[in-house]
């Protein structure tokens, strides 16, 4: 526990994205997000997305390395930003770390929107983004992530897919709640779309999802029913929940992300534009 007067160094490296945009003189869009997962509710999640049109690789790669990037990701985030639209600074901390497994997690994306552009239903999926992941102090541990997306999916080819990768007795709830959602989507805007993109590491088999739902329009309280349902399946305090949901209700639902975690465990990650934010946000 930290003495009175000490830093707190969850919050000194929360403030590290912040910090490297500031520096490099970087305006941002800003993003919040939660994670429902068993025994735990991780609620010290944002992202910064930078347009590349309003800023150099060399500020973007700036700030990447004061983030803490390791030196052996730089050149492969170099070589991301050669077409990207936005560059997504994030951070993901865990209040009270018992191993190394939860140390803070600082995380860098290039995404490609104009790839999207003259894309059809049935066409091969294509890297929407693609992410660095670290962790502080581990140099040569870093993840890199890629994210397809199929555009034109369906609601139901949505539901489909989910179902399949979601396809185990111990993910059913997730399953369950995801649906939930889609379908509180549905509900409020029929001709909806979502869109649909699947996460896997470099070698490694999908074994996540995200589902793009800024345009039904819904606040982040309009899922609390499916929400609470599976914080009691991963028994999650309900009062934990209860105040997170105080502050985050109000909020525009961005996206949820869904699946199966490193350790075999479901997880749920709901991300949000604030309530206080004006114009538009992550969509």
């Amino acid at each position: 526990m930290n003495q009175p007067g000490e830093p707190d160094p969850l919050l000194q490296a929360a403030l590290k994205p912040f910090q490297a945009l500031e520096a490099q003189g970087l305006a941002a869009q800003y993003e919040r997000s939660f994670k429902l997962e068993p025994g735990r509710l991780i609620t010290q999640r944002y992202m910064l997305g930078v347009r590349t049109d309003s800023a150099s690789e060399a500020a973007l790669i700036a700030a990447a390395r004061a983030m803490g990037m390791p030196e052996t990701a730089l050149d492969a985030f170099a070589q991301s930003l050669r077409t990207a639209s936005t560059v997504l600074f994030g951070f993901e901390g865990i209040e009270l770390p018992r191993s190394s497994d939860e140390a803070p997690v600082f995380k860098v994306y290039a995404e490609y929107r104009a790839r999207l552009a003259d894309r059809s239903p049935g066409d091969a999926p294509i890297e929407l983004f693609r992410g660095f992941k670290w962790q502080p102090g581990e140099e040569d541990a870093w993840v890199e992530t890629r994210y397809g997306c199929r555009p034109g999916l369906s609601a139901e080819e949505v539901r489909t897919r989910g179902a399949q990768l979601l396809a185990t007795a111990t993910l059913e709830p997730v399953r369950v709640a995801v649906n939930a959602v889609l379908e509180r989507s549905l509900a409020a805007h029929p001709a909806f779309q979502p869109q649909w993109l699947e996460l896997g590491e470099a070698g490694q088999p999908i074994r996540a999802f995200d589902l793009n739902l800024y345009e039904a329009g819904l606040q982040v309280a309009d899922i609390a029913w499916p929400l609470s349902m599976l914080a009691s399946h991963f028994r999650i305090a309900p009062a934990d929940l209860e105040r997170l949901l105080a502050i985050a209700g109000p909020g525009l639902l961005g996206h949820v992300s869904a699946g199966e975690s490193r350790n075999r465990a479901g997880f749920l990650t709901v991300y949000f534009e604030p309530a206080e934010r004006a114009g538009p946000g992550f969509r």
